[in-house]
């Protein structure tokens, strides 16, 4: 993919590969790194880390390597919190087994809730198991938005908007509203960057990266490469054992 892209590139591009191919010799790619999100805890392996360099479409393991590494850019003490590629799941899960949400004493996430210390969640969602997107609760201003790079009309499916809803009335959140609007998302014409899209909007959304563009699409999959990867040796090289935590 690197040659593909480097026999027709700018000057500028060619940096970036530059850069990819000297990080492809610091990678152990048998190691597995570890990482945390507030939902969850997920890993990812060094061939799904070398992936981004394609035009594979993003695992959810890429993707959630992704929102840890925003999630650690906004600090500790922010009140926005990225979930889970699976985090949706986890709740269908959970309302096929009981009626009301019961908020748990060792979920870092129910916990940070019930103390009022979330105002947004970004929730990232899959619909029809093809295509990734994003749902945006704003807890503080009650509203829901979507982000989709491919689908410029949609807005959250309604049975998800029910679940979250169902969710967040277990924190006393209860009014919020049976309908969503659309987060202006740059548009995708190809068929597999969505996982990138929804990262690179996010990032640009909340740290101030470069948003998103058709036009740079190859640039985009080599600096999510280099960032997490910047982050994956860091962790990889800060102790002899794995698990390492993000």
């Amino acid at each position: 993919w690197l040659a593909k892209v480097a026999g027709q590139c700018s000057t500028h591009e060619q940096e970036f590969i530059n850069q990819c191919r000297t990080r492809f010799h610091h990678i152990p790619w048998n190691a597995s790194v570890t990482y945390e999100l507030l939902s969850s805890r997920c890993s990812l392996s060094g061939h799904h880390l070398a992936m981004f360099l394609s035009t594979q479409w993003l695992y959810d393991d890429q993707l959630d390597a992704g929102l840890a590494l925003i999630q650690h850019e906004l600090g500790a003490g922010s009140c926005v919190v990225l979930v889970d590629t699976l985090f949706m799941m986890h709740l269908r899960l959970a309302r096929g087994r009981q009626d009301h949400y019961q908020p748990r004493a060792d979920n870092p996430l129910d916990q940070a809730l019930l103390h009022g210390k979330v105002d947004c969640l970004e929730v990232p969602v899959n619909p029809g198991g093809s295509h990734w997107a994003g749902i945006q609760v704003n807890i503080k201003e009650r509203t829901f938005g979507y982000r989709d790079g491919y689908n410029a009309t949609k807005t959250v499916d309604k049975a998800d908007l029910e679940l979250l809803r169902w969710f967040l009335s277990s924190f006393g959140h209860d009014s919020l509203p049976l309908h969503s609007s659309i987060i202006p998302t740059p548009r995708q014409t190809d068929s597999n960057s969505c996982g990138v899209v929804l990262l690179s909007s996010l990032a640009a959304h909340y740290i101030q990266w470069v948003p998103w563009s058709q036009s740079r699409a190859a640039i985009h999959r080599m600096e999510w490469f280099l960032k997490i990867s910047g982050r994956w040796l860091d962790l990889a090289n800060s102790c002899l054992v794995n698990p390492h935590h993000l």
